[in-house]
């Protein structure tokens, strides 16, 4: 296991139509920020859109607590407009965020209320082992998380459906268990996800809560690979 800490390594990334990795597209995850008490957490993500080359976004509203969206809370845009080179799709998310903003409003998100980062996966890992598997060291208040992502992928022929959860471990800086999670639904089968990755770890403004940003390998229906991101939250012990 690899100690991870919360000094932010910024790993520059090239998103927009495909690469020689995926032969689908890539998608960038956005943190929206909080709403005033930390109940309700909204995210975007966004690209271009391989099959078309449209760029498009999409946003989703979490009630944290429940780890769940809100009623209505996804939404998603796509714009027939031209792209250039370079172009990450950066511009759908702006227009999007333009045509949903009543639904901010509703349930009071704030862009200035972006909770406090304590994980991003820089990448370089040598095996699977290493990105499953989390020790995210807290320097803050000496916490530390001890993550282990838990999945199983079931190929059938062509296609492939799968289920995942993360095991959860909160020590104190004296290395006392504070508490253990089951975060995530394991009973959930999501068809043409054929992998996951942690990316992201980040508490609520209040700190009560965790986020998990979680990327998903899914086919694209061309015998392609897309990136796209999810989320799941836990209501942490004091």
């Amino acid at each position: 296991m690899r100690i991870r800490v919360t000094t932010i390594l910024v790993a520059l990334l090239a998103f927009g139509g495909a690469t020689a990795s995926y032969a689908g597209d890539v998608a960038a995850f956005k943190n929206l920020g909080f709403s005033p008490d930390s109940r309700y957490f909204q995210f975007a993500q966004y690209g271009i859109d391989s099959k078309t080359q449209n760029p498009w976004a999409e946003t989703s509203i979490v009630d944290v607590i429940r780890n769940d969206f809100v009623t209505g809370g996804v939404n998603r845009s796509s714009f027939p407009v031209g792209i250039t080179l370079g172009d990450d799709g950066l511009k759908a998310l702006f227009a999007h965020l333009d045509k949903t903003a009543a639904e901010r409003r509703k349930w009071k998100l704030d862009y200035l209320e972006q909770g406090r980062p304590i994980y991003f996966r820089v990448t370089g890992e040598d095996t699977n082992q290493d990105y499953d598997n989390l020790k995210v060291l807290d320097y803050k208040t000496g916490r530390q998380y001890v993550v282990a992502l838990k999945k199983l992928i079931s190929p059938n022929g062509a296609t492939t459906s799968s289920t995942f959860s993360i095991d959860l471990e909160v020590k104190d800086k004296g290395g006392q268990t504070l508490g253990t999670y089951k975060v995530g639904t394991p009973s959930l089968v999501r068809a043409g996800v054929q992998n996951y990755t942690v990316v992201q770890m980040i508490l609520s403004p209040n700190e009560r809560s965790l986020v998990f940003v979680v990327e998903k390998e899914e086919s694209d229906g061309q015998g392609g690979v897309s990136l796209r991101n999810m989320v799941e939250t836990v209501t942490l012990v004091k």
